[in-house]
């Protein structure tokens, strides 16, 4: 009898091993895939976060829009630096979590740039120019 049991059971060990570890394959997989979908949607929606923290500032400066909540000042520097440390600062610590070490240096250049040089726009062209510059380099981070 219980050589019948090893014989009908035997023939079928290398199958259920088999199929337990493809079970165990198939669901790291499935956990790996998720859990990178995730990290790229937080990804993009810090990246939202930060590209539209430009957005009170771009409609100002192309459209001479008033946007509630956003500085409304005639000086450019002065209206872009308002704008640096209302929301910009914040959405760029945030959204700089989620970069590379490579990818951060290369934001932090262009996040330095912007900072140092904002103080000379001293026309809307030349301002919008270089948020234009600066979200470039941002956008090339995808």
């Amino acid at each position: 009898m219980f050589r019948n049991f090893l014989g009908i059971i035997l023939p079928l060990l290398p199958g259920f091993v088999l199929g337990f570890i493809a079970s165990i394959g198939g669901a790291l997989v499935a956990h790996w895939l998720s859990e990178r979908r995730r990290r790229k949607e937080e990804f993009n929606k810090a990246a939202a976060a930060f590209r539209n923290s430009f957005v009170p500032e771009i409609l100002r400066l192309k459209y001479e829009t008033r946007i509630k909540g956003a500085a409304c000042d005639n000086n450019i520097p002065g209206f872009l630096q308002a704008g640096m440390v209302d929301h910009h600062m914040k959405a760029f610590g945030i959204f700089g979590a989620y970069l590379s070490k490579e990818e951060r240096c290369r934001i932090d250049k262009a996040w330095r740039k912007y900072q140092e040089d904002h103080k000379s726009y001293n026309d809307k062209d030349t301002a919008l120019k270089e948020i234009e510059t600066f979200l470039d380099t941002f956008a090339s981070l995808k």
